[in-house]
């Protein structure tokens, strides 16, 4: 029997059985005991105290997750249009980082991707610092893909554009 463990808070696990006899068989029984509603639950509280520091972390936590990352996208957007000092601070704690990371790990997901560039263009806005780290990341072309994703929703084409327009003034 082998059992592993694959993250404290999603208490993942995997046992697979197998015998030698003429009928062999293999079971393998995976279960997931709470850990994606426990990262949702405290995602939402991140996002009801505005804490982009535990936003962002949840979303290197769960990079997986598609619903996580869309979510903390969206809530970091909406942090960044509140006031320049969010942008700085979504910035310093590697908010810029995270929602390129979100894209290229989800470039299939329209949802991830739209809420990405929209938050990306709300970072961007008025912040020079801003615009050079989201370049110094190379992040240009993943925006460039998510533009032109066959999934592609309009709002991703509209922002995308509005944020490589931006850049190229710089």
């Amino acid at each position: 029997m082998i059992s592993t463990h694959v993250s404290a808070m999603a208490r993942a696990c995997v046992t697979v059985c197998t015998c030698e006899s003429p009928m062999a068989h293999a079971r393998v029984n995976v279960c997931i005991t709470g850990g994606v509603r426990q990262a949702q639950e405290a995602l939402e509280r991140a996002i009801k105290s505005a804490d982009a520091g535990a936003i962002v972390k949840a979303m290197r936590e769960h990079a997986a997750n598609a619903a996580i990352q869309r979510k903390g996208c969206e809530a970091l957007r909406s942090l960044a249009a509140k006031s320049a000092e969010n942008k700085i601070l979504i910035a310093q704690v590697g908010g810029i980082e995270a929602l390129v990371t979100a894209m290229q790990g989800h470039a299939t997901d329209p949802g991830v991707q739209e809420w990405a560039c929209r938050a990306l263009v709300n970072l961007t806005v008025n912040n020079a610092e801003n615009q050079v780290k989201f370049r110094g990341l190379g992040a240009e072309e993943q925006v460039r893909r998510a533009m032109a994703a066959a999934n592609a929703t309009e709002k991703t084409k509209e922002k995308g554009q509005k944020l490589l327009d931006r850049l190229a003034q710089c």
